[in-house]
C-alpha cells in the first residue's frame, strides 16, 4: 500500500474529527447514524449538519459542511446519490482525507446510469485523494479509538476485542456484533468497495497491531494481485485470517454481482490461493463468528494438530468420538504414563482413554478435574483439550463452578494448554460464565456439530506452514 493511500484511509478509519451530512432524529441512516455516534464517541470529536435543523438530539446543527468551526478528517454521508459529489467537493475543502457514502443506485443497480455515476464518483474521490468506504455500505465501527459511522441499530453492550470485520454485507456485520460474546477492533461494511477496495481494508487490518484475528465476508476481489500479496504479507506474520467466501454456486454469483457488483471469480482458485496461504475458509456465519472469536479468545494457538477430550458421560464422549472421525481430527495417542496416571486419577468404573469419560463425579471435585487436566496436558502428544459441558442459561448443576475453577488454576501454569468449551445441545449460554471462561483463555464454543469443525480449524491453522503449499 502507497504511503499516501496509508495517511487516506487512517483518516477513514481512524480519525480525529467527523462530521455527519444528513443528521436526523428520524430512524433510518441519518437518526440511527447519530445515535450510534453520540453513544460511542466523545463529545467534541464529531459534528452534525443538516440545512434544515438548529439541533439534532440537544446538539449544535449546523447547516453546511463549510459552516463548521474547524477541519474534519472524515464524512459521513447519509443523504441521496444525487447530493453526494457536491458534498464531496465541500467536504474536501475542510479537509476531508475519508468519507463513508450510504447512498445505493450505482454499479450495483446494473444500469448504464449507476455505472456512470459510480466511475464519476471514483474520479472525484481520486481527484480530492478522498478514502470513500461504499457506496451502498453501512459504514463501520472503530473499537480501538471510540469512532463510529455505523447506521445500524444493535442492543448496548461493549463489544471491544481483537477481531477485525470487514464485509460486503452491512447486515452481515450486524450479524456479527449482535452474537453475544463478540469482541471487535473493527467492524467494516465495505458496499461496493469502488474507492477503498477489500484489499485495502485487509491490509489495514494486517498492520494493525489492536487486530489479532481477520475475519472476512466476501463477495469477489476486485484486484487479485494486492489480494495475494495481502494474503502472503499475513501468513509470514502469522496472522490468522478466517474468510466466508460465496460464490461456489451460479445462483450465489448472480447474487453477489447485483449486490454489490462484485464478480466472484472461480470457486477452485479461491481454495487453491486459501490452502496455500493458510487461511481457514468458512461455510456460514456461525461458523464464521465461531472460529474467529475462538482464535482471539485463545491466548495462544496449540503447537500441533493433536487433540484430547474429557467429557462427562459416555454418550457425550461417543458423540466426540464420531465427531473427531468426522472432522479428519487427529487424538493424540496418550502415552503409557498418561494411561497409567489417569486410571489413579478417575473412579475404578471409568477407563482411561481419549476421548476420555471422566463421569459425573469428578466435576465437582476442584483438585480432581484439575489434576485430570495436568495429566492430558503434560502429555507430548496433546495439542489441546476440550472440555465437554452444556452451559445453561440458569446454572441449577454446581459443576461448573468446580470445573472453572479447576481450568483457572491450571491456565496459570507454565505447563498448560489451550482449552476450548464444547456444549453438546445449542443453549442461550450463561453470559456470566461465557466471560468468566473468556478471561481464562477459554472460548465456549457453539454446539457439537459446529464445535467439531472450529476445532479442526484452529488445528490447520496451527499446523500451517508458510510456503509449504503450491498450485
Amino acid at each position: 500500500m502507497r504511503k499516501e493511500n496509508i495517511v487516506s484511509i487512517n483518516k477513514l478509519l481512524k480519525p480525529e474529527k467527523v462530521v455527519i451530512i444528513g443528521a436526523s432524529e428520524k430512524e433510518g441512516f441519518g437518526g440511527d447514524t447519530c445515535r450510534n455516534t453520540i453513544e460511542i464517541m466523545t463529545e467534541g470529536k464529531y459534528f452534525f449538519v443538516n440545512p434544515n435543523r438548529d439541533e439534532v438530539f440537544g446538539q449544535k446543527c449546523y447547516h453546511s459542511v463549510l459552516d463548521l468551526p474547524e477541519k474534519v478528517d472524515m464524512a459521513v454521508i447519509c443523504t441521496p446519490m444525487k447530493t453526494v459529489e457536491p458534498l464531496i467537493e465541500d467536504c474536501a475543502k475542510m479537509g476531508a482525507g475519508g468519507a463513508v457514502v450510504f447512498a445505493s443506485g450505482y454499479g450495483e443497480a446494473g444500469t448504464e446510469e449507476g455505472r456512470a455515476a459510480e466511475a464519476s464518483l471514483k474520479a472525484l474521490c481520486e481527484k480530492h485523494g478522498i478514502s470513500l468506504m461504499g457506496p451502498n455500505c453501512a459504514g463501520y465501527i472503530n473499537y480501538v479509538d471510540k469512532v463510529s459511522s455505523f447506521a445500524f441499530i444493535s442492543n448496548k453492550r461493549d463489544r471491544s476485542g481483537s477481531v477485525g470485520f470487514v464485509s460486503q454485507s452491512g447486515q452481515l456485520v450486524l450479524s456479527m456484533m449482535d452474537r453475544p460474546g463478540t469482541g471487535f477492533s473493527y467492524v467494516i461494511s465495505s458496499g461496493n468497495s469502488k474507492i477503498v477496495t477489500m484489499e485495502e481494508y485487509l491490509n489495514f487490518l494486517i498492520d494493525d497491531e489492536d487486530t489479532k484475528v481477520i475475519s472476512m465476508y466476501l463477495e469477489g476481489v476486485k484486484n487479485s494481485d494486492e489480494f495475494v500479496k495481502a494474503l502472503d504479507k499475513a501468513s509470514k506474520i502469522r496472522k490468522p485470517i478466517v474468510v466466508l467466501k460465496t460464490g461456489k454456486s451460479e445462483k450465489a454469483q448472480q447474487i453477489a454481482a447485483s449486490h454489490t457488483g462484485s464478480l466472484s471469480g472461480s470457486d477452485k482458485i479461491f481454495d487453491a490461493l486459501f490452502a496455500k496461504y493458510g487461511v481457514i475458509r468458512v461455510d456460514d456465519l456461525e461458523e464464521l463468528i465461531s472460529t474467529s472469536q475462538a482464535i482471539a479468545i485463545l491466548k495462544e494457538l496449540p503447537k500441533g494438530n493433536r487433540l484430547a477430550s474429557i467429557s462427562l458421560s459416555g454418550g457425550e464422549t461417543g458423540i466426540c468420538a464420531d465427531l473427531g472421525e468426522i472432522n479428519e481430527i487427529e487424538y493424540g495417542a496418550l502415552s503409557e504414563q498418561t494411561m497409567t496416571d489417569l486410571k489413579a486419577a478417575i473412579p475404578p468404573y471409568a477407563n482411561p482413554n481419549n476421548p476420555l469419560d471422566i463421569t459425573a463425579s469428578l466435576s465437582y471435585d476442584i483438585d480432581k478435574f484439575g489434576r485430570v487436566l495436568e495429566i492430558l496436558m503434560k502429555d507430548p502428544n496433546v495439542d489441546l483439550v476440550s472440555v465437554g459441558y452444556t452451559l445453561l442459561d440458569e446454572i441449577a448443576d454446581n459443576a461448573i463452578y468446580y470445573m472453572y475453577e479447576a481450568m483457572k488454576r491450571v491456565s496459570k501454569e507454565k505447563w498448560a494448554k489451550p482449552m476450548v468449551m464444547v456444549p453438546f445441545a445449542e443453549m442461550s449460554r450463561n453470559v456470566d460464565y461465557v466471560d468468566k471462561l473468556k478471561e481464562i483463555n477459554v472460548p465456549v464454543l457453539p454446539s457439537a456439530q459446529y464445535a467439531f469443525k472450529i476445532i479442526s480449524n484452529i488445528l490447520d491453522l496451527s499446523t500451517y506452514k508458510a510456503n509449504e503449499h503450491r498450485f
